[in-house]
């Protein structure tokens, strides 16, 4: 083989790896469980509500930046970046110590300790590249185990109504749009990959999860289906979400050391705290805030009798215990992110950013959990209006005195 077709062929090869890399690290447990819960509210509607979002905005963070500009914004945003990579791994332990106490399997408990130590071993500079050849083939094995005889019997319609999608849909739009700009992965593939169709590959690629997700509902129950033991006990699906789970956090840690001193390595020590204090600040703000209101909204609950409805879940969006904090886990996605990304890109005044948040999570609550979807429309007009509030820059032209004309 001559020598340019060798090197075209390497960087094919390398673009096709880092595109599983990144369907690898992207399919989280949100999308491993979320159209589960969409496909009982609504639908393939629902599923497609969440699922075409995704795939479009993740695929076209390849093609709206490009290396120099991921760095600029990595400059930026970086610690925020680090919040979000640190949210990303506790919620894939938190999934994946709730799947193991719901279905009794001690297998978990040994991969969970194997996937720390291995996790320990990681060291700076190191990729997952080499591992995604494998994760992602090995789902699409579990996929054809599995079988895609669900996918023919997928409701059209769901327990909630049909109209009430029209405003769950901007606000999972919203996540999937922003979020994948604060996803320290997303960076390290766009500075890597010798081009970014990667992030082409990576949209094909990720749809053929999503659709494997859809292919775990079962439409009797509106659960995940049952499926038989695969290995040491575990079903097809629990071994797809300890791979996949997996796989997100080892390339999370592995993206962060990388980072490590990275883009920004050159400021100075106390000009990172303090953006890492700024960023912590903003997020304990309006999560206390929001605690203490639900606290005291529930306290009140039994005094206010005609408050007491807007209170619990109306027919059909009922949730467990456990995936109710699921669908809050997901309130960092739907809401905290995305606002800090395009308020942050604002560079909107930090009281109104810690109001918007605030009172965007309040209603998300109620919209999500309380399934009055509505209020998730609501949710995403708060963060666009506070987008909207004049920023430092602005405000300071505007206080610029017009030079005299004579």
């Amino acid at each position: 083989m001559p020598p340019g077709d060798d090197r075209a062929m390497r960087r094919a090869m390398q673009t096709i790896g880092w595109g599983l890399y990144l369907a690898s690290s992207w399919t989280w447990c949100i999308g491993m469980f979320l159209p589960i819960v969409l496909l009982r509210w609504w639908g393939w509607p629902g599923f497609l509500a969440f699922a075409v979002p995704n795939v479009i905005g993740c695929s076209l963070f390849g093609y709206v930046l490009n290396p120099d500009s991921s760095v600029r914004f990595m400059k930026r945003f970086r610690p925020w970046i680090m919040v979000f990579a640190a949210a990303t791994i506790a919620y894939q332990m938190w999934f994946l110590n709730d799947l193991a106490r719901a279905n009794n399997l001690d297998v978990m408990w040994v991969l969970m300790v194997l996937l720390a130590l291995a996790l320990a071993g990681v060291r700076a500079g190191s990729r997952m590249l080499p591992v995604a050849w494998l994760a992602w083939p090995i789902s699409v094995v579990l996929f054809v185990a599995l079988g895609t005889g669900s996918l023919a019997s997928l409701p059209a319609t769901g327990t909630l109504p049909p109209l009430s999608l029209a405003w769950a849909g901007p606000f999972m739009a919203l996540g999937f749009l922003l979020c994948p700009y604060l996803d320290p992965t997303f960076h390290l593939a766009l500075q890597r990959s010798p081009s970014r169709h990667a992030f082409a590959v990576f949209g094909v690629t990720f749809a053929v999860m999503l659709v494997f997700t859809a292919a775990m509902f079962d439409p009797a129950t509106g659960l995940v289906t049952a499926s038989a033991p695969l290995w040491l006990g575990a079903s097809v699906i629990t071994w797809q979400w300890i791979i996949q789970c997996g796989f997100t956090i080892g390339a999370h840690v592995d993206a962060v050391h990388a980072f490590a001193r990275g883009p920004d390595a050159r400021h100075p020590r106390s000009t990172v705290m303090r953006a890492g204090a700024r960023a912590v600040l903003i997020a304990t703000v309006a999560t206390v805030a929001g605690l203490v209101v639900l606290l005291v909204l529930k306290a009140l609950e039994p005094e206010l009798p005609p408050l007491a409805p807007t209170l619990l879940p109306p027919a059909g969006a009922t949730a467990t215990v456990g995936e109710s904090t699921y669908l809050r886990w997901l309130g960092l996605y739907g809401v905290l992110f995305p606002a800090i990304v395009l308020l942050g890109l604002r560079r909107v005044p930090f009281e109104v950013q810690a109001t918007a948040i605030f009172g965007a999570a309040l209603l998300a609550e109620f919209g999500m959990i309380g399934g009055r979807t509505h209020l998730l429309g609501v949710a995403v007009l708060v963060v666009v209006l506070a987008a909207l509030w004049p920023s430092r820059q602005d405000r300071e032209t505007a206080e610029i005195p017009a030079a005299d004309p004579r």
